[in-house]
């Protein structure tokens, strides 16, 4: 398991962690940069719902493993953001969908979610889709 007190709490009655990493891809950057050039308040607007899209798109994946507790995400709590550089890593996800890491633990393309999530015999209320 991993040493972060955060994830302890969470994962305490889990049979299994599950982590996973999703993306909407690089072509949304592109249409968000577009937009802020030639019309900020859309680019805005484009870059919010590209951010609820990728979020109800792990809402989706997580929902698939069944009943589990919320999604955590390095970065939350005493989890630090460095820790997506090693499940990005683990989890080849420049390889299988592109998703890479920068020196500051970004992910890039910007909309991309890695998340761990338990799972458990009672489902834990979270976020539905």
């Amino acid at each position: 398991m991993l040493p972060y007190r955060s994830l302890g709490r969470l994962f305490a009655d889990c049979d299994e962690v599950i982590v996973c990493g999703c993306t909407i891809g690089q072509d949304v950057y592109r249409t968000i940069r577009e937009w802020m050039a030639t019309d900020p308040a859309l680019g805005v607007v484009v870059d919010a719902t590209a951010s609820v899209l990728v979020d109800a798109y792990a809402a989706y994946l997580q929902h698939t493993f069944g009943a589990t507790t919320m999604r955590f995400s390095p970065g939350y709590g005493d989890v630090p953001l460095a820790l997506n550089q090693e499940l990005a890593t683990c989890l080849q996800l420049s390889k299988r969908i592109g998703v890479h890491v920068t020196d500051g633990h970004l992910m890039v393309p910007e909309k991309s979610i890695i998340f761990l999530t338990g799972c458990t015999r009672k489902e834990e209320p979270h976020d539905t889709i």
